[in-house]
């Protein structure tokens, strides 16, 4: 599975993207300084193919790891976050 990202996206605070997985749509969302840790975060969340958040729970991502690496996670599909999620939205 390989992800596509769609656009940038404007409404996030750091930098996000809209990303394309088979099917679904995901926003990637990155900040240098994450409010509560101070390092940075990228967090992955279902969203509609606008990038209207779905879930704020995260499916990938977390605490210094990249844009990249959050969607190289989603692609690999081996997160039970991502699996729960994916399918509370069929």
């Amino acid at each position: 599975m390989e992800a596509k990202i769609i656009k940038e996206l404007d409404d996030f605070q750091g930098r996000a993207c809209l990303v394309k997985l088979e099917e679904k749509y995901f926003v990637v969302s990155s900040v240098d300084s994450a409010f509560d840790t101070g390092l940075p975060e990228t967090l992955v969340f279902p969203s509609d193919k606008n990038g209207k958040v779905a879930s704020w729970g995260e499916v990938a991502g977390g605490r210094n790891v990249s844009r990249e690496e959050a969607i190289r996670e989603l692609e690999g599909g081996k997160n039970d976050r991502l699996v729960n999620t994916a399918r509370s939205m069929d």
